[in-house]
């Protein structure tokens, strides 16, 4: 069985991937670690807790993840 903050992340991306209007702004730009060099924009999914909050007949807990949408602001040249 694959951790809670696994299956949130999963679930995430599909979810995200899915979107037409996202994906009309980033073209299903949806990363862990974005390759070098990458293509903006895009959106990373970071890191992800899942703090326990059990009672005495159930398991629970709460899941915490970080996303960031990234967008070029400028491009430097050394040129």
């Amino acid at each position: 069985m694959a951790s809670p903050e696994w299956e949130l992340q999963v679930a995430i991306v599909a979810r995200l991937k899915a979107d037409a209007a996202l994906t009309a702004l980033i073209s299903r730009r949806v990363y862990d670690q974005p390759p070098d060099p990458v293509t903006y924009p895009y959106v990373t999914i970071g890191e992800a807790q899942f703090l326990r909050d059990d009672a005495t007949c159930i398991s629970g807990g709460e899941i915490y993840v970080t996303m960031h949408g990234l967008v070029e602001i400028c491009r430097l040249s050394g040129s």
